[in-house]
């Protein structure tokens, strides 16, 4: 539909938004600057399509022209979470992890009620390593999105970067239990146990998963390495068949 508008209308500002964003989700990043670019060409100081063209840019790897771009997005409105939170992409890429923290932080501050933006402040306090405050982040955040599965499971990522084993087991537990058919913490909890030595505590999380996702195929992958592991072949064949089966493309995940 966008294109059809395009094709007549070649500087339609929504077409060329709608056109652009979907072109980014599917990762043309070049394809979708171009229509984000003409929606800037057109409309100078709209501060989404300048926020997405910088989006574009980081990308494709175009570190200065991103910045330049989302600079000019903060101008224009120096309190919007969004653009914040791309400059702190932007220093994440460029890896500048404490600018990264601090625009995380600016974000949370402009908007506290979006999660999106508080897990990524999370995320980057493990990336720097500092579990306490990650952990500290994460109950907070938790006071306002009570046994949340994905703040969950970086909580559990949390007390394993501390190696308090039990803690970080019990809540991706929890985590489990808010939402069976969420991988990531079966996956953690198992590497955890793996890590610890406790494989046959490993392969019953594997299965665990396996039952609550019938259909995804990575489960039975994970379970075929553990089997695989402990020298258990045919197992290990079973599982893999089981999740090509599922998911032909995981082939060269098996090589």
């Amino acid at each position: 539909m966008a294109k059809r508008v395009l094709d007549t209308v070649p500087n339609h500002v929504e077409a060329n938004l709608i056109a652009g964003q979907s072109a980014l989700a599917l990762n043309w990043a070049e394809e979708s600057s171009q229509y984000f670019k003409a929606v800037v060409d057109s409309v100078p100081n709209h501060p989404l399509a300048l926020n997405l063209l910088g989006t574009s840019y980081l990308k494709m790897g175009r570190l200065d022209e991103a910045m330049e771009v989302f600079q000019k997005a903060l101008a224009l409105d120096p309190d919007s979470r969004l653009t914040h939170e791309n400059i702190a992409k932007y220093y994440g890429v460029s890896g500048d992890l404490d600018k990264t923290i601090s625009e995380f932080k600016t974000s949370t501050e402009l908007d506290p009620d979006h999660l999106g933006t508080r897990a990524l402040l999370i995320l980057s306090y493990l990336k720097k390593r500092d579990f306490e405050t990650a952990i500290t982040e994460t109950n907070t955040a938790l006071e306002k999105w009570p046994e949340h599965p994905m703040l969950l499971n970086l909580l559990g990522n949390s007390y394993a970067g501390q190696k308090e084993v039990v803690q970080a087991v019990e809540t991706f537990n929890r985590a489990i239990l808010a939402k069976a058919d969420y991988l990531e913490p079966y996956i953690n909890k198992a590497s955890l146990l793996i890590l610890t030595d406790k494989m046959e505590e490993a392969i019953a999380c594997y299965k665990d998963a396996v039952r609550a996702m019938p259909e995804n195929a990575l489960p039975h992958l994970f379970l075929g390495r553990a089997y695989l592991v402990q020298g258990k072949t045919s197992d290990a064949v079973t599982e893999y068949e089981t999740a090509l089966l599922k998911n032909n493309t995981l082939e060269q995940a098996l090589l």
